[in-house]
């Protein structure tokens, strides 16, 4: 997990994932220490990987974060 951007109104975050299905347990402990902080995801975009005709797979999302009243921390993946 990286910040991709971090302007002044926002600040969006990238999480990189390999097994949607796997891994959505860790994913959803990533917005329960965002919210933590204080930070509130106002959208979280899928990153759809390669494409088939009857295939598509998801391998990471942006989170975007609106900056306001939030502290100066940062949340970090595990």
């Amino acid at each position: 997990m990286a910040i991709s951007h971090d302007g002044k109104v926002w600040r969006i975050y990238y999480y990189q994932i390999s097994n949607l299905e796997n891994e959505l347990d860790a994913f959803g402990n990533f917005l329960e220490e965002l919210e933590a902080k204080g930070e509130s995801p106002t959208a979280i975009l899928p990153d759809v990987g390669t494409r088939t005709f009857s295939y598509a797979r998801i391998v990471g999302f942006a989170i975007l974060v609106k900056k306001g009243n939030q502290g100066s921390e940062t949340a970090q993946a595990p």
